[in-house]
């Protein structure tokens, strides 16, 4: 319940910070087209730096809350990165309420597999849905269109 509650606030302080203040606004500009946010006067300098940590926050925060749970060696962090991963790729890029809703498909599908189908099924058929989705819809549940010229 822990974890539960401590990842609700984290989602909900990133979901305000990306899309409520001047300095999401100008981070998801720079994620955009970082040569014309500098043109248009934004801190490049400032920005990048801070995007990353906030990135390095969220991943310790993470590895924060993974360890009492998994048993603490080098490579403990594998499987999680690569649910992340997946999560995000679902989700869509760069849509922070697609990877809410991708990571809460990823638990439940990854959890109900490995129980009804065991072990490792429950990853197989974790990515053979993860394939079927992005097929369908390539940028994801909840990513937007990209278009190019």
């Amino acid at each position: 319940m822990v974890v539960l509650g401590v990842c609700l606030a984290a989602i909900a302080l990133v979901y305000w910070l990306v899309y409520r203040t001047n300095v999401g606004r100008a981070m998801r500009a720079m994620a955009e087209d970082r040569a014309v946010a500098g043109a248009l006067g934004m801190r490049t300098k400032v920005l990048f730096p801070l995007a990353f940590a906030l990135a390095t926050g969220l991943a310790g925060l993470t590895g924060a809350l993974v360890t009492p749970i998994l048993a603490l060696a080098p490579h403990v962090g594998d499987p999680v990165l690569a649910f992340s991963f997946l999560t995000v790729i679902l989700g869509g890029l760069g849509s922070v309420t697609g990877a809410t809703v991708a990571a809460f498909i990823v638990g439940l599908v990854e959890a109900y597999a490995a129980v009804y189908l065991g072990g490792s099924k429950g990853a197989l058929t974790l990515f053979v849905l993860v394939l079927i989705i992005l097929v369908i819809r390539p940028q994801g549940l909840l990513g937007k269109e990209v278009r190019r010229a």
